[in-house]
């Protein structure tokens, strides 16, 4: 018994040895290294837009940071921009005002949330790569609501009639509906609307099986704070509209050659149509007075037609392609609207961001120029997108146009890469960051985004710089600042801010009032 005791003693001994051995050998890790640093090794394998990841949103309220339940979120993609629609990928929040999206597709969306009495709040632009994470917390600011009735012609009521309010008047960027339906009485309730101006949308009851829903014309209503809107309408009958393209007579009488063969890329005004085998648009209409805008193509040149039509009963109308404006086609720029120089082709381009010490990054931002729709105002720069990944790695589709991609830091560190290829290739290249500061802060007023990404910050050299992010409640950051003293101003205010920037430092300026905007 004592011969086991006293082994038991010289093994503990032993072992307090080694534990003070190991205690010391963890002491001699360098300060500058974390445990968490050394237990991840640097990324091997590029990221993938082909796969699913996960997205968690929390969502508060703006008012008083309480979680809000029963919330929707949605991710909402291009896609859904292009057609309102399309079924909204969404979740609802739990009792703790999280939401989750367990097998979310990879790519680039925009979340946003909206709620019973609470209006949208939106993130931009938040990139999610297949096998990867992202998170976000979303405050929502009060809401309002618009009540009303809807009556058919005939003063009956308009029962089973689909409302979606969208916020915006008119918006280049995906914003989340909020809906309803018209009861038999035709009255309705849309909750939880952001103030300020909102498109309806409104669709007409599916009446046979396997038919499309009719669109009545868009309406736009007003909200102000938390108060209620009221909106009665009169809806109108619908009838069937076929726009065609036809050729073009010269003086002599001989066909234009230039239009001799026409494609129609799109047909759009008060109510959007459908292509159809025959190159005509049709679909059904409400009544009344319309504005049939027409983007058409023949041989490189580019046409843009309006044409002002009454609708009274079942008709066809045949738009002449007239050249009333002309878009160049290059392969560098393909032009103002969507189409305007072919389809878009893109490539995919995926890689990792690395700090100025080799290590990986992390809370990446990948910037790429926008195309399709606006893509600048006068002598403003290009609109950029400016996606927001949550680790070092990326994935993103590039228009085969493009030659430059940008990657940065909320700190500052911002570095470039010089990039191309051929549509559906994927190409792999990493980023290299270099030092740089930031200057950070929170605009008053955040003009509608049909402003393309306002306001605008350019320094003493009279540049703009494209390496931003402003957020929906006015937070901006502007990056890739080499150190030194600057002075800054705002487009849309009169007044300069001079400001010293450090390396990995954003510099806090605090509010900055826009003046010109405020309202």
């Amino acid at each position: 018994m004592n011969g086991r005791r006293g082994w038991r003693v010289v093994a503990g001994v032993v072992m307090s040895f080694v534990l003070v051995w190991l205690l010391g050998c963890e002491r001699q890790v360098p300060a500058s290294m974390s445990v968490l640093e050394l237990a991840s090794p640097p990324p091997t394998l590029p990221p993938s837009l082909d796969g699913t990841g996960r997205v968690r949103v929390r969502v508060l309220s703006a008012k008083d940071q309480r979680p809000l339940a029963g919330v929707t979120v949605a991710l909402l993609r291009d896609e859904w921009r292009e057609d309102p629609r399309l079924p909204l990928e969404s979740a609802m929040t739990d009792g703790e005002g999280i939401a989750r999206f367990s097998a979310a597709p990879a790519g680039v969306f925009t979340l946003c949330a909206r709620g019973a009495r609470h209006g949208e709040f939106c993130e931009v632009d938040v990139g999610l790569v297949a096998g990867g994470t992202v998170s976000s917390t979303l405050l929502l600011p009060p809401g309002a609501s618009i009540r009303g009735q809807f009556l058919h012609s005939d003063g009956s009521p308009a029962v089973g009639v689909r409302l979606m309010a969208v916020s915006g008047e008119s918006d280049p960027w995906p914003r989340m509906p909020t809906q309803a339906v018209t009861d038999f009485l035709g009255n309705y309730h849309l909750d939880g609307v952001t103030p300020g101006w909102s498109n309806i949308y409104l669709f007409a009851p599916v009446v046979f099986p396997f038919s499309t829903e009719g669109q009545y014309t868009n309406r736009v209503v007003e909200t102000v704070g938390e108060m209620d809107a009221q909106l009665d309408l009169r809806l109108g009958d619908f009838v069937h509209v076929s726009v065609k393209p036809q050729l073009r007579h010269v003086r002599g009488g001989a066909f234009n050659p230039s239009v001799s063969s026409v494609s129609m890329e799109s047909v759009w005004g008060s109510i959007p149509l459908e292509l159809r085998e025959d190159g005509s648009w049709t679909g059904r209409v409400e009544a009344g007075v319309h504005v049939a805008e027409v983007l058409a193509s023949s041989k490189g040149t580019h046409f843009d037609v309006e044409r002002a039509v009454s609708l009274t009963s079942e008709w066809s109308v045949v738009i002449p392609v007239k050249h009333v404006s002309f878009v160049p086609e290059t392969k560098e720029d393909p032009g103002w609207w969507p189409g305007s120089g072919g389809a878009t082709e893109y490539f995919e381009l995926a890689g990792h961001v690395f700090l100025p010490d080799g290590r990986p990054a992390s809370g990446v931002r990948i910037t790429i120029r926008q195309s399709g729709g606006p893509t600048r105002c006068g002598n403003g720069p290009f609109v950029h997108r400016h996606a927001r990944f949550e680790g070092s790695g990326f994935a993103v589709k590039v228009p085969t146009y493009q030659r430059f991609v940008e990657a940065w830091l909320d700190n500052g560190y911002a570095g470039s890469r010089t990039i191309s290829g051929r549509a559906g290739e994927r190409v792999v290249a990493d980023i290299q960051l270099e030092e740089a500061g930031a200057v950070a802060g929170r605009v008053g007023f955040i003009p509608s985004p049909t402003y393309l990404q306002a306001p605008y910050f350019s320094f003493g050299d009279g540049e703009y710089h494209l390496l931003k992010h402003v957020a929906e409640d006015g937070r901006f950051v502007v990056a890739g600042i080499p150190p030194g003293r600057y002075s800054m101003r705002v487009e849309q205010s009169s007044k300069t801010y001079q400001f010293d920037v450090q390396a990995g430092v954003a510099t806090e300026l605090g509010y900055l009032p826009l003046d010109q905007l405020e309202r």
